[in-house]
């Protein structure tokens, strides 16, 4: 895997095309030598949109979420978990009004 610093990361939000196409050149090099990307310090939605554009693989910074105790992180995996499992506890995500397909059980 290789990781991009955040230092890369950060740039993204500054508008300058020449760091974009820096990071946009590594990870396209990654690609060409089926090497996973992972970005370090995502922290906008401007980085997160950019870096997803360009096909980086994996991303982690306060942008998703922001360090907690292990109690916490084993609480929200479990109800994200459960929501993959059961999409229609998702705001009713993949199902229509009407529909009578099987549905998750509690």
């Amino acid at each position: 895997m290789l990781k991009i610093d955040i230092c890369f990361v950060h740039a993204i939000s500054s508008g300058s095309q020449k760091d974009r196409s820096i990071i946009k050149s590594i990870i396209q090099l990654a690609k060409n030598l089926g090497i996973a990307t992972l970005a370090e310090g995502v922290e906008a939605k401007d980085q997160f949109m950019y870096l997803q554009e360009i096909g980086c693989n994996y991303m982690q910074g306060y942008h998703f979420y922001k360090p907690m105790p292990a109690n916490e992180l084993e609480s929200i995996l479990a109800s994200k978990a459960g929501a993959a499992l059961c999409p229609e506890k998702e705001q009713g995500a993949g199902r229509k009004i009407g529909d009578s397909s099987a549905s998750c059980q509690e």
